[in-house]
């Protein structure tokens, strides 16, 4: 039997920033399950800017590793526009390129 989600939201004061909003720390959403970073359906950490509440980073992860599949697992956004500025792949927390049979495919 699988343990509930726990999320946590706090301010994460190593990601100081200062734009047009003024300047501070963005928050940082993170999920997690027996102890692990994790997620089934969506992002297990969201990076989001305090006034806005614009995404500004998501990650993928599954028990513990950065990994998805059909999609990449690090999306980093512009946080004036919101469009993909960043992208990485990974399965199994291995970075892989994004054209990886085994990416599209699964295990």
């Amino acid at each position: 039997m699988s343990e509930e989600y726990q999320v946590i939201v706090e301010i994460d004061k190593s990601l100081p920033f200062e734009d047009q909003y003024g300047h501070g720390c963005y928050v940082r959403e993170t999920w997690r399950q027996n102890s692990k970073i994790d997620r089934r359906f969506g992002p297990a950490v969201t990076i989001r800017h305090p006034s806005t509440f614009r995404p500004i980073r998501e990650e993928f992860y599954d028990a513990g590793k950065r990994s998805r599949y059909g999609g990449p697992a690090v999306i980093v956004y512009d946080h004036a526009t919101g469009r993909v500025v960043m992208t990485q792949y990974f399965q199994e927390g291995k970075e892989v390129l994004p054209d990886s049979p085994h990416l599209i495919k699964g295990p």
